[in-house]
């Protein structure tokens, strides 16, 4: 996807609704949030890209525990490990992401857009790489009406308006 994908989760979030919150950028939940790799307890092997995004959210150790047991997560432990970025209030996860993706709204659409590819591009590139692309990427930046905007607006000492242009 070419915009950041947000999760709002609360309840049970097993399997492959599991699989679905972690390819998302972000992932909100609420305390009532429980995840489970639970494939393992139904006597199947991960799939739909279990074995891909877990690992790179919780590490190699955490991943294994958690699709070789199927063990329930709990929100707080979920946070912890890095499953999911923020825990709120029981039926408040929706507004959390909502708020998130209201902020990234009012940010400067492009250089979003290409920090968050380099995020993902980083993961499967060299150092050399990640440095030619962020240079590609700021040049293109760098040029657009966001950037003169955040420049004139930090020297106004005042808040950037941003028209993703």
């Amino acid at each position: 996807m070419d915009k950041p994908i947000i999760a709002a989760l609360h309840g049970h979030v097993a399997g492959v609704g599991m699989v679905y919150a972690m390819a998302c950028d972000r992932r909100f939940a609420d305390e009532t949030m429980r995840a489970s790799a639970i494939f393992v307890k139904r006597g199947m092997a991960p799939e739909c890209g279990m074995s891909f995004f877990l690992p790179r959210l919780v590490g190699v150790p955490e991943a294994l525990r958690l699709v070789t047991t199927g063990a329930w997560v709990e929100a707080e432990e979920a946070k912890r490990i890095g499953l999911v970025d923020d825990v709120s209030p029981k039926g408040e996860a929706l507004a959390a992401a909502q708020a998130y993706a209201a902020d990234l709204a009012r940010g400067p659409s492009i250089a979003v857009d290409l920090a968050r590819r380099n995020i993902y591009r980083a993961l499967t590139a060299t150092l050399q790489e990640t440095f030619d692309y962020e240079l590609l990427a700021s040049s293109i930046a760098s040029g657009s009406d966001d950037a003169k905007e955040g420049v004139q607006a930090f020297l106004d000492k005042r808040e950037a308006e941003f028209k993703g242009r």
